[in-house]
Protein backbone atom coordinates (compact mmCIF):
# COMPACT_ATOMS: atom_id res chain seq x y z
CA UNK A 1 0.00 0.00 0.00
CA UNK A 2 1.07 3.22 -1.11
CA UNK A 3 0.94 6.74 -0.23
CA UNK A 4 -1.70 6.60 3.65
CA UNK A 5 -2.43 4.21 6.36
CA UNK A 6 -5.69 4.66 6.23
CA UNK A 7 -7.43 1.50 4.86
CA UNK A 8 -10.51 -1.10 6.47
CA UNK A 9 -10.69 -4.44 5.65
CA UNK A 10 -14.15 -5.47 7.57
CA UNK A 11 -17.16 -3.27 9.08
CA UNK A 12 -20.24 -4.66 10.92
CA UNK A 13 -21.79 -1.15 9.58
CA UNK A 14 -22.39 -1.74 5.83
CA UNK A 15 -21.86 2.09 5.22
CA UNK A 16 -18.55 2.40 6.47
CA UNK A 17 -15.73 2.91 4.34
CA UNK A 18 -13.54 0.19 3.05
CA UNK A 19 -10.85 1.54 1.16
CA UNK A 20 -7.38 1.77 0.62
CA UNK A 21 -6.09 5.69 -0.22
CA UNK A 22 -3.20 4.41 -2.25
CA UNK A 23 -2.21 1.63 -4.70
CA UNK A 24 -2.65 -1.74 -3.84
CA UNK A 25 0.42 -4.28 -5.11
CA UNK A 26 0.10 -7.98 -4.62
CA UNK A 27 2.75 -9.76 -5.72
CA UNK A 28 4.67 -6.76 -6.32
CA UNK A 29 6.31 -3.73 -4.28
CA UNK A 30 5.57 -0.95 -6.88
CA UNK A 31 2.10 -1.22 -7.76
CA UNK A 32 1.07 0.70 -11.05
CA UNK A 33 -2.51 0.62 -10.50
CA UNK A 34 -5.12 0.98 -7.88
CA UNK A 35 -4.70 -2.83 -7.17
CA UNK A 36 -1.77 -4.61 -9.57
CA UNK A 37 -1.80 -8.20 -8.54
CA UNK A 38 1.35 -9.80 -10.65
CA UNK A 39 1.93 -13.56 -10.65
CA UNK A 40 4.70 -15.91 -11.36
CA UNK A 41 5.39 -19.41 -11.81
CA UNK A 42 2.86 -19.42 -14.80
CA UNK A 43 0.15 -19.94 -13.08
CA UNK A 44 -1.71 -16.79 -13.53
CA UNK A 45 -2.12 -13.82 -11.66
CA UNK A 46 -5.83 -13.54 -10.45
CA UNK A 47 -8.74 -16.14 -10.65
CA UNK A 48 -12.48 -14.98 -10.11
CA UNK A 49 -14.65 -17.75 -8.76
CA UNK A 50 -18.67 -17.76 -8.41
CA UNK A 51 -20.23 -20.56 -6.65
CA UNK A 52 -23.62 -21.72 -6.60
CA UNK A 53 -26.17 -25.03 -6.21
CA UNK A 54 -27.90 -24.26 -9.35
CA UNK A 55 -27.37 -24.57 -12.98
CA UNK A 56 -27.74 -20.33 -13.64
CA UNK A 57 -25.17 -18.21 -14.69
CA UNK A 58 -23.79 -15.72 -12.12
CA UNK A 59 -21.25 -13.37 -12.73
CA UNK A 60 -18.17 -14.31 -11.82
CA UNK A 61 -16.46 -10.25 -12.31
CA UNK A 62 -18.13 -7.10 -12.47
CA UNK A 63 -16.84 -4.60 -14.92
CA UNK A 64 -18.76 -1.10 -14.33
CA UNK A 65 -18.15 2.49 -15.31
CA UNK A 66 -19.70 5.31 -13.87
CA UNK A 67 -19.65 9.14 -14.84
CA UNK A 68 -18.39 11.68 -11.35
CA UNK A 69 -21.40 13.90 -12.41
CA UNK A 70 -25.34 14.15 -13.09
CA UNK A 71 -24.97 13.92 -17.10
CA UNK A 72 -26.35 10.84 -18.62
CA UNK A 73 -24.44 8.76 -20.49
CA UNK A 74 -23.85 9.38 -24.57
CA UNK A 75 -23.22 7.01 -26.91
CA UNK A 76 -20.42 5.16 -27.35
CA UNK A 77 -20.09 5.68 -23.39
CA UNK A 78 -18.55 2.55 -22.31
CA UNK A 79 -16.25 0.28 -20.20
CA UNK A 80 -13.12 -1.74 -21.41
CA UNK A 81 -10.66 -4.68 -20.42
CA UNK A 82 -7.34 -3.73 -22.10
CA UNK A 83 -4.31 -6.35 -22.72
CA UNK A 84 -1.16 -5.05 -22.53
CA UNK A 85 2.45 -6.80 -23.16
CA UNK A 86 5.90 -6.37 -22.39
CA UNK A 87 7.13 -4.61 -25.74
CA UNK A 88 10.48 -4.07 -26.52
CA UNK A 89 12.25 -2.21 -23.48
CA UNK A 90 12.01 -4.01 -20.21
CA UNK A 91 9.06 -3.49 -18.05
CA UNK A 92 7.68 -1.37 -20.69
CA UNK A 93 4.13 -2.32 -21.65
CA UNK A 94 1.90 -2.21 -24.53
CA UNK A 95 -1.74 -1.94 -24.83
CA UNK A 96 -1.92 -4.29 -27.62
CA UNK A 97 -5.82 -5.20 -27.22
CA UNK A 98 -9.42 -4.41 -26.07
CA UNK A 99 -12.87 -5.70 -25.13
CA UNK A 100 -15.54 -2.94 -25.04
CA UNK A 101 -18.86 -2.56 -24.00
CA UNK A 102 -20.56 1.02 -24.49
CA UNK A 103 -23.86 2.43 -25.36
CA UNK A 104 -24.90 2.38 -29.04
CA UNK A 105 -27.05 5.48 -28.09
CA UNK A 106 -27.15 8.44 -25.60
CA UNK A 107 -29.36 7.17 -22.35
CA UNK A 108 -32.71 8.64 -22.92
CA UNK A 109 -34.35 6.28 -21.11
CA UNK A 110 -34.88 3.40 -19.28
CA UNK A 111 -36.03 0.90 -21.53
CA UNK A 112 -35.44 1.37 -25.51
CA UNK A 113 -31.94 3.73 -24.97
CA UNK A 114 -30.61 0.47 -23.20
CA UNK A 115 -29.06 -0.36 -26.79
CA UNK A 116 -25.10 -1.84 -25.74
CA UNK A 117 -22.56 -3.22 -28.69
CA UNK A 118 -19.66 -5.30 -27.79
CA UNK A 119 -15.74 -4.69 -29.80
CA UNK A 120 -13.00 -6.49 -30.08
CA UNK A 121 -9.59 -4.59 -31.06
CA UNK A 122 -6.05 -5.59 -31.41
CA UNK A 123 -2.79 -4.22 -32.83
CA UNK A 124 -1.12 -4.39 -35.88
CA UNK A 125 2.11 -1.72 -36.73
CA UNK A 126 1.58 -0.16 -33.51
CA UNK A 127 -1.66 1.08 -34.20
CA UNK A 128 -4.67 -0.41 -32.16
CA UNK A 129 -8.09 -0.71 -34.24
CA UNK A 130 -11.34 -2.04 -34.11
CA UNK A 131 -11.77 -6.04 -35.73
CA UNK A 132 -14.99 -7.07 -34.30
CA UNK A 133 -18.57 -5.90 -33.42
CA UNK A 134 -21.13 -7.26 -32.15
CA UNK A 135 -24.15 -4.67 -31.94
CA UNK A 136 -27.28 -4.83 -29.75
CA UNK A 137 -29.60 -6.60 -32.46
CA UNK A 138 -26.58 -9.56 -32.12
CA UNK A 139 -25.75 -8.74 -35.72
CA UNK A 140 -21.46 -9.07 -36.49
CA UNK A 141 -19.64 -6.73 -38.29
CA UNK A 142 -15.72 -7.93 -38.71
CA UNK A 143 -13.31 -5.17 -40.63
CA UNK A 144 -16.16 -2.55 -40.19
CA UNK A 145 -18.77 -0.68 -37.97
CA UNK A 146 -21.24 -1.44 -40.05
CA UNK A 147 -23.72 -4.45 -38.60
CA UNK A 148 -26.82 -3.99 -40.76
CA UNK A 149 -26.88 -7.99 -41.43
CA UNK A 150 -26.26 -10.91 -39.43
CA UNK A 151 -22.58 -10.77 -40.42
CA UNK A 152 -20.81 -8.29 -42.10
CA UNK A 153 -17.10 -8.65 -43.34
CA UNK A 154 -15.31 -6.18 -45.06
CA UNK A 155 -11.53 -5.57 -45.98
CA UNK A 156 -9.34 -3.08 -48.17
CA UNK A 157 -7.16 -5.58 -49.13
CA UNK A 158 -6.16 -6.53 -52.89
CA UNK A 159 -3.85 -9.42 -52.36
CA UNK A 160 -6.25 -11.42 -50.34
CA UNK A 161 -9.67 -12.81 -50.09
CA UNK A 162 -12.13 -11.44 -47.52
CA UNK A 163 -13.10 -14.74 -46.63
CA UNK A 164 -12.31 -18.67 -46.93
CA UNK A 165 -14.10 -21.57 -46.11
CA UNK A 166 -12.51 -24.82 -46.05
CA UNK A 167 -12.56 -28.66 -44.86
CA UNK A 168 -9.25 -30.54 -44.58
CA UNK A 169 -11.43 -33.99 -44.28
CA UNK A 170 -10.07 -36.16 -47.51
CA UNK A 171 -12.93 -38.24 -47.68
CA UNK A 172 -15.67 -37.99 -50.64
CA UNK A 173 -18.09 -36.87 -48.65
CA UNK A 174 -17.10 -33.84 -46.64
CA UNK A 175 -18.33 -30.18 -47.61
CA UNK A 176 -17.67 -26.38 -47.21
CA UNK A 177 -20.81 -24.74 -47.40
CA UNK A 178 -24.44 -24.51 -46.78
CA UNK A 179 -27.13 -22.40 -47.42
CA UNK A 180 -30.15 -22.51 -46.82
CA UNK A 181 -33.89 -20.91 -47.11
CA UNK A 182 -36.67 -22.54 -44.94
CA UNK A 183 -38.98 -23.01 -47.97
CA UNK A 184 -39.99 -26.36 -49.75
CA UNK A 185 -39.53 -24.99 -52.85
CA UNK A 186 -37.88 -21.61 -52.93
CA UNK A 187 -39.12 -19.20 -55.40
CA UNK A 188 -37.00 -16.75 -57.62
CA UNK A 189 -37.55 -14.26 -55.08
CA UNK A 190 -35.78 -16.15 -52.33
CA UNK A 191 -32.04 -15.34 -53.04
CA UNK A 192 -29.42 -17.83 -51.45
CA UNK A 193 -26.70 -15.48 -53.50
CA UNK A 194 -26.86 -11.91 -54.08
CA UNK A 195 -24.31 -10.29 -56.42
CA UNK A 196 -23.77 -6.20 -55.48
CA UNK A 197 -21.50 -3.57 -56.77
CA UNK A 198 -20.08 -0.83 -55.21
CA UNK A 199 -22.99 1.18 -56.26
CA UNK A 200 -25.51 -1.23 -54.54
CA UNK A 201 -27.01 -2.79 -58.48
CA UNK A 202 -27.83 -6.26 -57.97
CA UNK A 203 -25.60 -7.91 -60.72
CA UNK A 204 -26.19 -11.50 -60.23
CA UNK A 205 -28.02 -14.07 -57.99
CA UNK A 206 -28.62 -17.64 -56.72
CA UNK A 207 -32.00 -18.30 -56.38
CA UNK A 208 -34.75 -20.67 -56.21
CA UNK A 209 -36.64 -21.40 -59.41
CA UNK A 210 -40.16 -22.22 -57.96
CA UNK A 211 -40.18 -25.88 -59.22
CA UNK A 212 -37.53 -27.24 -56.47
CA UNK A 213 -33.98 -26.47 -58.14
CA UNK A 214 -32.41 -23.36 -58.58
CA UNK A 215 -31.21 -20.88 -61.13
CA UNK A 216 -28.04 -18.54 -61.91
CA UNK A 217 -29.10 -15.54 -62.57
CA UNK A 218 -27.21 -12.74 -64.45
CA UNK A 219 -28.60 -9.33 -64.16
CA UNK A 220 -29.86 -8.21 -67.88
CA UNK A 221 -32.28 -5.59 -67.46
CA UNK A 222 -33.60 -3.24 -70.25
CA UNK A 223 -33.37 -0.46 -68.09
CA UNK A 224 -29.48 -0.71 -67.48
CA UNK A 225 -28.60 -1.20 -71.04
CA UNK A 226 -27.70 1.14 -74.31
CA UNK A 227 -26.96 0.98 -77.92
CA UNK A 228 -28.66 -2.23 -77.76
CA UNK A 229 -28.07 -3.46 -81.56
CA UNK A 230 -28.04 -7.25 -83.13
CA UNK A 231 -25.21 -9.52 -82.85
CA UNK A 232 -22.36 -9.85 -84.95
CA UNK A 233 -21.47 -13.06 -84.07
CA UNK A 234 -23.10 -16.02 -85.66
CA UNK A 235 -22.81 -19.74 -87.12
CA UNK A 236 -19.57 -19.22 -88.56
CA UNK A 237 -17.55 -17.60 -85.15
CA UNK A 238 -19.14 -21.22 -83.32
CA UNK A 239 -18.19 -23.10 -85.40
CA UNK A 240 -13.81 -21.90 -85.01
CA UNK A 241 -14.34 -23.19 -81.40
CA UNK A 242 -12.97 -26.71 -80.77
CA UNK A 243 -13.92 -28.65 -78.08
CA UNK A 244 -11.28 -30.75 -76.49
CA UNK A 245 -10.90 -33.79 -74.40
CA UNK A 246 -8.27 -33.61 -72.15
CA UNK A 247 -7.02 -34.36 -68.46
CA UNK A 248 -6.48 -31.71 -65.90
CA UNK A 249 -2.55 -32.69 -64.55
CA UNK A 250 -2.27 -34.50 -61.37
CA UNK A 251 -6.04 -35.77 -62.07
CA UNK A 252 -5.52 -38.49 -64.58
CA UNK A 253 -9.58 -38.54 -64.82
CA UNK A 254 -10.97 -38.28 -68.65
CA UNK A 255 -12.85 -35.14 -69.40
CA UNK A 256 -14.11 -32.33 -72.41
CA UNK A 257 -14.40 -28.71 -72.64
CA UNK A 258 -12.46 -25.64 -74.08
CA UNK A 259 -9.06 -24.47 -73.66
CA UNK A 260 -8.72 -20.82 -72.37
CA UNK A 261 -6.78 -19.56 -74.84
CA UNK A 262 -7.99 -21.36 -77.73
CA UNK A 263 -11.30 -20.27 -76.72
CA UNK A 264 -10.56 -16.46 -76.73
CA UNK A 265 -9.14 -16.16 -80.45
CA UNK A 266 -12.72 -17.16 -80.87
CA UNK A 267 -15.18 -15.91 -78.73
CA UNK A 268 -13.25 -13.54 -76.07
CA UNK A 269 -16.53 -13.09 -74.03
CA UNK A 270 -16.36 -16.08 -72.57
CA UNK A 271 -12.88 -16.02 -71.29
CA UNK A 272 -11.47 -14.18 -68.20
CA UNK A 273 -7.90 -13.31 -69.23
CA UNK A 274 -5.29 -12.71 -66.64
CA UNK A 275 -3.65 -9.42 -66.29
CA UNK A 276 -0.41 -11.71 -64.88
CA UNK A 277 -0.10 -14.85 -65.89
CA UNK A 278 2.50 -15.78 -63.49
CA UNK A 279 0.01 -15.53 -60.54
CA UNK A 280 -3.12 -16.44 -61.98
CA UNK A 281 -5.26 -18.87 -64.69
CA UNK A 282 -6.86 -18.23 -67.64
CA UNK A 283 -10.46 -19.23 -67.38
CA UNK A 284 -14.13 -19.99 -68.88
CA UNK A 285 -17.29 -18.97 -68.22
CA UNK A 286 -19.34 -22.12 -69.79
CA UNK A 287 -22.47 -20.15 -69.21
CA UNK A 288 -21.34 -16.98 -71.06
CA UNK A 289 -21.40 -19.19 -74.37
CA UNK A 290 -25.19 -19.13 -74.20
CA UNK A 291 -25.71 -16.61 -76.52
CA UNK A 292 -23.49 -17.61 -79.11
CA UNK A 293 -25.08 -21.21 -78.92
CA UNK A 294 -28.26 -19.49 -79.13
CA UNK A 295 -27.30 -17.61 -82.30
CA UNK A 296 -25.73 -20.44 -84.02
CA UNK A 297 -29.13 -22.18 -83.75
CA UNK A 298 -30.84 -19.21 -85.13
CA UNK A 299 -28.45 -18.87 -87.97
CA UNK A 300 -28.90 -23.09 -88.74
CA UNK A 301 -32.69 -22.76 -88.32
CA UNK A 302 -32.05 -19.63 -91.12
CA UNK A 303 -30.49 -21.53 -93.08
CA UNK A 304 -33.27 -24.42 -92.81
CA UNK A 305 -35.82 -22.17 -93.56
CA UNK A 306 -33.81 -20.97 -96.92
CA UNK A 307 -32.92 -24.63 -97.83
CA UNK A 308 -36.52 -25.26 -97.65
CA UNK A 309 -37.82 -22.29 -99.17
CA UNK A 310 -35.50 -23.11 -102.10
CA UNK A 311 -36.92 -27.06 -102.00
CA UNK A 312 -40.13 -26.16 -102.35
CA UNK A 313 -39.00 -23.72 -104.80
CA UNK A 314 -37.28 -26.40 -106.90
CA UNK A 315 -40.51 -28.66 -106.33
CA UNK A 316 -43.16 -26.28 -107.60
CA UNK A 317 -40.76 -26.19 -110.49
CA UNK A 318 -40.34 -30.26 -110.48
CA UNK A 319 -44.05 -30.30 -110.28
CA UNK A 320 -44.65 -27.88 -112.85
CA UNK A 321 -42.46 -29.87 -115.18
CA UNK A 322 -43.99 -32.91 -114.48
CA UNK A 323 -47.21 -31.44 -115.29
CA UNK A 324 -46.08 -30.42 -118.53
CA UNK A 325 -44.64 -34.26 -119.20
CA UNK A 326 -47.61 -35.44 -118.53
CA UNK A 327 -49.44 -33.05 -121.56
CA UNK A 328 -46.92 -34.10 -123.69
CA UNK A 329 -47.29 -37.78 -123.22
CA UNK A 330 -50.51 -37.54 -123.83
CA UNK A 331 -49.79 -35.11 -127.30
CA UNK A 332 -47.54 -38.06 -128.10
CA UNK A 333 -50.34 -40.79 -127.14
CA UNK A 334 -53.17 -38.61 -129.43
CA UNK A 335 -50.38 -38.58 -132.44
CA UNK A 336 -49.90 -41.78 -132.43
CA UNK A 337 -53.30 -42.82 -132.19
CA UNK A 338 -53.83 -40.65 -135.41
CA UNK A 339 -50.43 -41.98 -137.14
CA UNK A 340 -52.37 -45.53 -136.16
CA UNK A 341 -55.18 -44.24 -137.87
CA UNK A 342 -53.15 -42.99 -140.84
CA UNK A 343 -51.65 -46.06 -141.07
CA UNK A 344 -54.65 -48.11 -141.72
CA UNK A 345 -56.64 -45.68 -144.19
CA UNK A 346 -53.38 -45.57 -146.12
CA UNK A 347 -53.36 -49.48 -145.83
CA UNK A 348 -56.84 -49.68 -147.27
CA UNK A 349 -56.24 -47.27 -150.00
CA UNK A 350 -52.89 -49.54 -150.98
CA UNK A 351 -55.11 -52.57 -151.18
CA UNK A 352 -57.74 -51.10 -153.02
CA UNK A 353 -55.34 -49.63 -155.76
CA UNK A 354 -53.84 -53.41 -156.12
CA UNK A 355 -57.42 -54.81 -156.72
CA UNK A 356 -57.73 -52.91 -159.48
Amino acid sequence: MQGTSKWSLYAEDVNAPSYFAGHVGIGVQAPWYPLHVVGTGGIGAAAFDARSNDNSVYPALYVSRMRDDATQPGAEFGASMTFALEGSVDYTMVDVGTISMFWEGAQSNATTARDSAMVLSTMQDNARAERLRIASTGNVGIGTTSTGSRLTVRDTQASIEVAEFGNDDTGTSSGVLQLKVNRATPATGNQFVSFVNNGGTDVGSITGDGAGGIQYNLTSDRRLKNQIRDTHYGIADLMKIRVRDYQYIGHGVDTNGFIAQELYEAYPHAVSKPEDESTNWWQVDYGRLTPLIVKGVQDTYGLCRMTEAQTQHLQARVDAHEIEIQNLKREVQSLREKNQELERKLDKVLRHLNLE
